[in-house]
């Protein structure tokens, strides 16, 4: 195989094979024989001409052009130019080097000079209108010494341009690092909020209508204390959620759809009230135990489907294995209230509604979930690695 070369030498044999070999060898010396290629060195028998060529070209910094005096007039036996038939090799590696976009030098050998537009194909008349550089007979040794010398300078840009890339990149990456750091913070921050409301959200129920001045703090359901004076913090509540869980982002797509649904749940339950009143009684009341329902599922869904996942690459730490059990735990509960409440409701006491059952168990479903949050969020039970 052809080793990966800085410098490619594109010549013609029957042109400059002479000059071409004499700048080959002080090239070398300069600057080694393993990043030099030239056909006859670097091609082995069995390789194919077209695909070594075209890698080697790719894999290069600079693409020197050797035109000698008769470079662009040698004929083929039709008597046509060879530089202007499509499988000439010269045009083919011209070509590509304009392909790939190269570093390309003309260097003109044998005191000829740079052919004119008319006698080049379009598809390297381009090069005429590159800075040549020359290398006299009479003055071999000098001119050469200069020629590598600007070879050398090329490198140094080359390498100088990598380097600030590769630096720049670097610092990208360190900032997209950072970024992601701040956004998955920010997701943390969302967790945290939307646990320590679900679990004030009974007690600023209670306040409110204890404050407003309604006869009883304690109302029979959550529900029923859009008719109080905590109306305000029982809408407020649900927009709020709903808000939340509209920006937060989990882990892949299944954790934002569940997300949004509950989002859009969350404000049939805030705006359900402001239906208008001709279908207001039975019907509302069932539209929103509907909601009430489908937002328990909800909120269960996460702690038992979503929280619970691991990475089956990595072993899982004792604390993700308690926060499992204790997501598994939460997750029930808010279940087993979904299936209670329509229980105390069908065997209704008076002695029963002494104690408000309803609205204690959807206080404990409320705490369960708003729990599951926080362990999520790493207010409990972390890991103790710090994001930012």
């Amino acid at each position: 195989m052809a080793t990966k070369s800085k410098i490619f030498i594109s010549y013609s044999h029957d042109d400059s094979a002479g000059s071409t070999g004499r700048l080959h060898d002080s090239l070398e010396q300069q600057f080694g024989e393993e990043i030099i290629f030239q056909d006859v060195d670097n091609i082995q028998p069995g390789e194919n001409f077209r695909n070594v060529i075209d890698k080697s070209i790719k894999d290069c910094e600079i693409f020197l052009v050797i035109i000698g005096k008769i470079w662009a007039s040698q004929k083929d036996d039709s008597g046509q130019p060879k530089i202007l038939n499509n499988d000439n090799y010269v045009r083919i590696e011209i070509e590509t080097a304009f392909k790939y976009n190269k570093k390309i030098i003309p260097v003109i050998v044998d005191g000829s000079k740079m052919p004119s537009q008319d006698e080049l194909p379009n598809s390297i008349s381009k090069l005429i209108d590159i800075h040549a550089s020359i290398l006299r007979h009479s003055n071999w040794k000098s001119d050469v010494t200069n020629f590598c010398n600007q070879i050398k300078k090329i490198f140094e840009e080359i390498e100088k341009k990598k380097n600030t890339k590769s630096l720049s990149n670097n610092e990208s990456k360190k900032a997209f690092n950072t970024i992601g750091k701040v956004v998955s913070y920010n997701f943390i921050s969302i967790r945290r909020y939307i646990g320590y409301l679900a679990i004030s959200f009974p007690v600023l129920l209670i306040m409110s209508a204890f404050l407003g001045g309604n006869d009883s703090a304690f109302q029979n359901s959550i529900s029923s204390y859009y008719n109080t004076k905590a109306r305000d913090v029982y809408v407020s509540f649900f927009v709020a959620y709903a808000c939340l869980i509209f920006f937060y982002r989990g882990y892949d797509r299944k954790d934002n759809i569940i997300g949004n649904i509950g989002g859009f749940i969350a404000l049939g339950i805030a705006l359900v009230h402001y239906v208008p009143l001709m279908i207001k009684l039975e019907i509302m009341k069932t539209i929103e135990t509907l909601f009430y329902s489908f937002f328990f599922l909800i909120q269960a869904s996460f702690p038992l489907l979503l929280f619970r996942k691991v990475d089956v690459t990595q072993s899982i730490s004792k604390a993700k294995f308690r926060r499992n059990r204790i997501y598994l735990a939460c997750g029930v509960i808010v279940l087993s209230s979904i299936t209670l409440i329509p229980i105390v409701i069908i065997f209704e006491t008076p002695n029963l509604d002494n104690y408000n059952p309803i609205f204690t168990i959807e206080t404990i479903a409320f705490i369960a979930f708003g729990v599951s949050w926080l362990i999520k969020g790493q207010v409990l039970l972390s890991d103790n690695k710090s994001l930012i």
